[in-house]
């Protein structure tokens, strides 16, 4: 009779006694069992989801889109989130965007999404049963999107501008520009008017969708919501 270590491939006999042969053999099978298992994984997630969602969903808002291998139940529920939102985004804007290109990838620490301006492209990064905040994400990198599409044109800039001197005096901005314990260059990044407009529009459909207002930090008010509705959406 032989045992086998719970974390190791450490084989001992009856007497428990090491077997050094064995125990190579056996960790030496276990690692090309589970290479072989690496290769035999299908990375693609369409082919792991084919049966579980109708990517066909998704071409109303997303002109190309590609989702990093993951666990299949974290997948649906990723792309449900995201189905979920460009449904009201298309269904309570007056032009929505079509968003050019569209990466999702798999959770890491500290990291909800990123915008790439020059293709385009929205990243966002599965947090686990974290709803709001993927949703938040979405929000915020479409918002990026908006802002991008639309800033070169005359009446748009005027808005954006008039909005940004208006905001200055509100009170999330002046609780960012007082906060000394945050880094200058954060502070800065988070009073760019980019970075405004951004989480401004992230927290407004946030709000328009769950009627519910953003647990982050330095989330914008509903009066302040008001101040961009006014001016973008009427």
């Amino acid at each position: 009779m032989y045992t086998i270590g719970r974390s190791s491939f450490v084989v001992r006999d009856a007497h428990h006694h090491y077997d050094a042969a064995f125990s190579m053999e056996i960790e030496r099978c276990a690692r090309a069992l589970k290479q072989q298992q690496k290769l035999e994984t299908p990375k693609d997630m369409r082919a792991l989801l084919q049966q579980d969602y109708d990517f066909s969903r998704l071409t109303p808002f997303i002109t190309t889109w590609s989702i990093a291998y993951m666990p299949r139940e974290k997948a649906r529920h990723f792309l449900a989130i995201i189905e979920e939102c460009c449904t009201f985004l298309s269904a309570h804007s007056k032009t929505f965007i079509k968003i050019p290109s569209l990466t999702l990838y798999s959770g890491r620490k500290g990291t909800n999404g990123f915008f790439d301006p020059t293709t385009q492209t929205i990243g966002l990064y599965y947090k686990y049963d974290r709803t709001a905040q993927m949703q938040l994400a979405f929000f915020h990198e479409y918002g990026h999107l908006v802002d991008l599409y639309h800033k070169h044109d005359k009446a748009y800039a005027r808005k954006r501008q008039k909005l940004y001197e208006q905001l200055q005096a509100s009170e999330t901005l002046q609780r960012i520009s007082s906060n000394t314990e945050l880094p200058q260059g954060h502070r800065d990044y988070l009073l760019s008017i980019e970075e405004i407009l951004a989480r401004l529009f992230e927290g407004y459909v946030f709000y328009k969708m769950t009627r519910k207002i953003s647990s982050k930090e330095f989330a914008f008010t509903v009066p302040e919501f008001l101040l961009y509705e006014n001016l973008f959406i009427n």
